[in-house]
């Protein structure tokens, strides 16, 4: 399968970076119709796992695997590649976050 990925941005330069950013990750819309983006915020430099999984639990696409520097970053995605339905992002990195969304086509 392949990733949906229109949109990375992010690197954040400072010392005391880790005490602006908490690590975190929110969706918008909630409903996805067209397109999303997904934010997540990385507080250190840690290896960051975004999955997105389906009602049943399993896995629909990996859209990011990689060491990412401290940071804010979007991803763009397209809810067309998807299935109409209720969807889970899972975030992991030193802490684990899970979001609920829905697609509607």
């Amino acid at each position: 399968m392949k990733i949906y990925i229109e949109e990375r941005k992010g690197g954040i330069q400072g010392d005391k970076i880790e005490n602006i950013l908490k690590f975190s990750l929110n969706i918008s819309p909630n409903i996805i119709k067209d397109k999303g983006i997904f934010e997540i915020i990385i507080p250190e430099k840690q290896k960051i796992n975004l999955s997105i999984y389906n009602v049943s639990g399993r896995k629909i696409i990996t859209l990011l695997n990689d060491f990412l520097n401290p940071g804010i970053y979007k991803i763009k995605i397209d809810s067309k590649k998807f299935k109409k339905g209720i969807y889970f992002a899972i975030l992991k990195g030193k802490e684990k976050k899970v979001k609920k969304f829905v697609i509607l086509n």
